[in-house]
């Protein structure tokens, strides 16, 4: 399959290869924010599902819309099934990571400063092992607001299943919750 992709890209257009490498430089965006700024905001949201759906239908969209001017401006870019799924699918994956990671970026940076404090009741405790690490979690719950949280070993030995942990609400700029806790309070 390499080959054909490189062969594919040698025997086409410098204008579609270009268009080709774009896409491709596209998705490699969308990779780059979800690991460095999606993930770690998203997380914290208080409806992250209902967010990472929202904004990710708006990538997809923009995506959509792309690739339907794409194929009515350049059709011949879109006869080579090799292109063709290249470029679909980079722009999609890359759309919708860029769309909810830089979202979620915005919603947390210009947050309002106003933070609502609530006791969070620690309701379980855990740890998941990955390839070289080991994550301590606990889930915290406050009224219809449900989180985990990934922990330090130390946080994570002092705290006990039943007691409380202080964490704050802040209103985000897109108009989603998010949860801060302030770190080592707990009475």
């Amino acid at each position: 399959m390499a080959q054909s992709i490189y062969k594919t890209l040698a025997e086409t257009s410098f204008a579609n290869r270009a268009i080709y490498l774009i896409c491709m430089a596209i998705m490699f965006v969308g990779i780059v924010m979800l690991i460095t700024i999606g993930g770690k905001h998203v997380y914290l949201i208080v409806k992250h599902i209902r967010f990472a759906i929202l904004y990710a239908a708006i990538g997809l969209i923009l995506a959509l819309l792309i690739i339907a001017a794409l194929k009515s401006i350049k059709r011949n870019l879109f006869t080579n099934r090799t292109l063709r799924l290249g470029i679909i699918w980079f722009l999609l994956f890359g759309l919708v990571n860029i769309s909810v990671s830089g979202a979620s970026y915005i919603n947390y940076k210009y947050a309002k400063p106003d933070v609502t404090y609530y006791s969070f009741k620690i309701i379980k405790k855990y740890t998941w092992h990955s390839k070289n690490a080991v994550h301590y979690t606990i889930d915290l719950t406050y009224s219809d607001i449900e989180k985990e949280l990934t922990i330090g070993y130390g946080a994570y030995v002092d705290l006990e299943v039943g007691k409380y942990v202080r964490g704050g609400i802040r209103h985000g700029a897109l108009g989603f919750d998010f949860v801060e806790f302030a770190k080592g309070t707990n009475h």
